[in-house]
């Protein structure tokens, strides 16, 4: 075998162990959003459990020291959860701003194309083979 076909044939196995590592990596990214999007749902109900829990304890006439002290601990959980959410839900918008912007550059670099779909996921190594490919 020539040198070209040596070249040809590690270029392919190259891209070959490049596609079966970024769809692994792939599935363990939805395997996490799948998680984080579960986690997220169940902070938001015990949020909403809180939220409850406080309204109707506001319309007892508590005097009770443990009673007011729990109240007191509720109150800070339920803004420590409301904290959490608001984070959470900052970090969801800036990853969606990350992805729209790689979207934009690939689209500014390439122009619309008809070889990879809207929705393909840019892994790093995608587009630093585009940016090797611009250069």
């Amino acid at each position: 075998m020539n040198s070209n076909g040596r070249d040809i044939g590690s270029a392919v196995v190259q891209e070959t162990v490049s596609q079966i590592l970024s769809g692994l990596v792939q599935k363990y990214e939805m395997k996490e959003e799948l998680i984080f999007s579960r986690n997220l749902e169940r902070l938001e109900m015990a949020h909403i459990k809180m939220e409850a829990a406080l309204e109707t304890s506001e319309k007892w006439q508590i005097t009770d020291g443990s009673l007011l002290c729990w109240r007191r601990k509720l109150k800070r959980a339920a803004q420590e959860c409301d904290d959490m959410l608001h984070k959470c839900k900052l970090r969801i918008l800036e990853k969606e701003q990350m992805e729209q912007e790689e979207r934009n550059y690939i689209i500014k670099s390439f122009g619309k194309t008809n070889i990879l779909p809207v929705n393909y996921c840019w892994s790093p190594s995608v587009l630093q083979w585009m940016e090797q490919m611009l250069s």
